[in-house]
């Protein structure tokens, strides 16, 4: 369910995004009652850039299903520029794990963010990943016979209440009822959560273990059921035909450290090295950037935790990642590399500012936050709780607004409710 913000509040809101990246993934819950995986095809969305020495800001999970795509939850891409995220692969998303670029997102064109149904999204990569095997697709939908029946779930996050550590996990989960687009499960003993969004359910088929379904949702608090895609149903109408269209594009080369990014104007993404993409400053020069971050350029190799030390897709070793002097947040206008239209997400990393030095806007920032306090305690008093992750009690968690049960998507951010019934 999204929630509507008074003026003052919306404009505290573009400004956090100023200062480090938020630590996003904080926030998500991993397969409850999981054990660690080795399924290699399974992979995470994470937000860029990736910082370097800890775990990166988990979107959500995906599955590899060719060597350049990655079958995940249409909800996962909303409103999204491809640019804003990588997808990392690895047990645990350490200081080992990978990081690929991606080059474009795709979402069902018939999603309908308000009943959940086609939930199912492709990410696209730049360079294929050719030493990690894809999962195959069910080739027929999960038939109502299968109530009863265990599959096997898979994703990224927070162990239950626990610290987030990144690490892939699996369980087991029981169908409960089927449909032809979607079926919906229950904890066996384990279920997927917030942060799991986009990860596959596995079942068998011919004899073979297949994806059958796609998370998509499920209760709030994670503990009584989740409803599912079917993939099947999506094989032909927008899976297939989408990675047929998708031809062999010629990878860009990594940024090489030293490179004069700061002074060189770019004319489109293809222009920048791989993973960045050609944003547009405030002053209307054109600059190569780094996810959401502001243009700058790669220095020496570097390992600290912070928020110039940044993984850069294509090369093993992290870089130290300096912002070009005087340089402004990008303007929203620089076409995203995304299907259709695609409004910007906030940036974070310093709006502007230089890393060593404060600005004004932190003391705006401060400001604001008294008035964005009061205003949401107004607006709490004025609603029954929301069927967010963020409620504070169990029962708070539990139900939405006039107590009416919902559903809430499994991705990590902005959690979207529907009725239960739909």
């Amino acid at each position: 369910m999204s929630r509507s913000f008074p003026a003052p509040a919306a404009a505290l809101l573009a400004l956090a995004s100023c200062g480090a990246p938020p630590d996003v993934g904080a926030r998500a819950l991993a397969v409850r009652d999981g054990v660690p995986s080795d399924d290699t095809a399974v992979v995470a969305l994470v937000a860029s850039p990736v910082p370097c020495g800890r775990t990166p800001a988990i979107l959500c999970t995906g599955t590899l299903i060719a060597p350049n795509a990655v079958l995940t939850a249409a909800h996962c891409l909303e409103g999204r520029p491809a640019y804003s995220m990588a997808v990392a692969d690895g047990a645990s998303l350490g200081t080992a794990a990978r990081v690929h670029a991606v080059t474009r997102l795709v979402q069902h064109p018939s999603y309908d963010p308000q009943s959940h149904l086609h939930d199912v999204g492709l990410v696209l990569l730049e360079v294929p990943i050719t030493d990690l095997a894809p999962r195959a697709l069910a080739t027929e939908p999960l038939p109502s016979s299968r109530a009863g029946s265990t599959l096997r779930i898979a994703g990224y996050g927070q162990p239950g209440e626990g610290a987030l550590d990144g690490v892939r996990r699996e369980g087991t989960s029981i169908v409960e009822s089927v449909d032809s687009l979607s079926f919906r499960t229950r904890p066996g003993p384990a279920l997927s959560c917030s942060g799991d969004s986009g990860g596959p359910v596995l079942g068998m088929q011919s004899g073979a273990e297949a994806i059958v379904g796609v998370t998509s949702s499920g209760d709030p608090p994670c503990v009584a059921y989740a409803d599912n895609a079917q993939v099947a149903s999506h094989v032909l109408d927008f899976i297939r035909p989408t990675l047929e269209r998708t031809g062999a594009a010629s990878p860009r080369t990594p940024a090489l450290p030293g490179a004069a990014l700061c002074e060189m104007e770019c004319d489109d993404d293809g222009s920048c090295p791989l993973g960045m993409h050609c944003g547009r400053t405030m002053d209307g020069a054109r600059r190569c950037a780094l996810g959401a971050s502001e243009p700058g350029s790669f220095g020496d190799p570097c390992a600290q935790a912070n928020a110039t030390c940044l993984r850069v897709p294509g090369l093993p070793a992290c870089r130290t990642y300096a912002i070009c002097a005087g340089a402004t947040p990008p303007v929203p206008g620089a076409p995203p590399a995304t299907d259709g239209p695609s409004p910007p997400v906030p940036r974070s990393g310093g709006c502007g500012a230089r890393p060593d030095a404060p600005t004004p806007r932190g003391i705006v920032l401060l400001a604001l936050l008294a008035l964005f306090r009061g205003a949401l305690r107004a607006g709490r008093r004025r609603r029954a709780p929301a069927c967010a992750r963020r409620a504070r009690s169990p029962r708070a968690r539990a139900g939405c607004e006039g107590g009416a049960p919902r559903r809430c998507h499994r991705s990590d951010r902005t959690p979207r409710c529907a009725d239960r019934g739909v």
